[in-house]
């Protein structure tokens, strides 16, 4: 398999966030909810300073700025205790998933949600880091502690909230990531062999050159994911879902796709690679 290397969005600044018009310590300050009467001072700065990234119809700026504001001034919500089962600490998994899904909310009133990246990597101690970027300025990193999943012997992101986050190049060996959502994540030149994906969400999704090779990947939404160049050897993929995705230099030698969801795809051509199909 060839190995490209992780695609690294680096985008110059605009006139826009080439200056924030903040220090890093009044942003930390804010994200950490100070004392709410200077914290909403600082509120009011950051909004006037990142309002021209959103479109400037009334309905954007309303609801970019309801979202930045929710984003910061974060209340439990029982809603999110479904997500992150291996978290160790409950509630910084709310605090964790509440940040993540409104930075996904703030970047679809962005004028271009290119700018607006959010990086993730795990380190040995099963530590997932993301942090947010606007251009190429780091605005904040937030941690989640997860556990060993009984299942697997890996890292525990069952039911993790992970989608829009960029974790190019990151080793999931027998990771459990079952019923995860993982809508255009991005995962180019990962090592997830043996990892379990059953039941996952995965439209739109980038696992350009990455080893899914042993991986359980039954019943797991993969619709218009980019699976070029990807190792799926003794994957098994009962009833995946593979709807348009993109596959032309995928290895599927072996691969039993008989029972997969095939729509949008060459059935003849995959099986001329070697892919088993009834």
């Amino acid at each position: 398999m060839k190995v490209r290397n992780p695609e690294q969005i680096s985008i110059p600044a605009s006139n826009t966030t080439k200056d924030l018009g903040l220090t890093h310590s009044q942003i930390i300050r804010m994200v950490n909810l100070v004392k709410k009467t200077e914290n909403m001072n600082i509120f009011e700065e950051l909004w006037e300073t990142l309002r021209n990234l959103f479109r400037s119809d009334k309905h954007s700026q309303t609801a970019a700025r309801q979202i930045l504001k929710d984003a910061f001034y974060f209340q439990n919500c029982d809603g999110y205790s479904k997500y992150f089962t291996g978290a160790v600490d409950e509630k910084a998994r709310d605090r964790f998933t509440h940040r993540l899904k409104k930075f996904n909310e703030l970047k679809e009133h962005a004028k271009d949600p290119e700018m607006m990246q959010a990086r993730g990597s795990i380190s040995p101690d099963n530590m997932l880091c993301v942090s947010f970027y606007i251009g190429n300025i780091e605005i904040y990193t937030q941690k989640l502690q997860l556990g060993i999943s009984p299942s697997t012997g890996g890292i525990d992101l069952s039911n993790a909230c992970l989608s829009g986050i960029s974790l190019n190049g990151a080793c999931l060996r027998k990771a459990d990531l079952s019923n995860a959502e993982m809508d255009k994540i991005s995962l180019c030149s990962s090592n997830l062999l043996g990892a379990d994906l059953h039941g996952a969400k995965m439209n739109n999704a980038k696992v350009i050159s990455s080893d899914l090779s042993d991986t359980n990947l039954s019943d797991t939404d993969m619709s218009d994911t980019d699976l070029d160049d990807t190792l799926l050897r003794n994957a098994k993929m009962d009833n995946t879902i593979l709807n348009n995705a993109y596959m032309e230099d995928t290895n599927v030698r072996g691969i039993n796709l008989s029972k997969a969801d095939l729509s949008g795809q060459d059935s003849a051509k995959l099986r001329s690679r070697g892919a088993i199909i009834d």
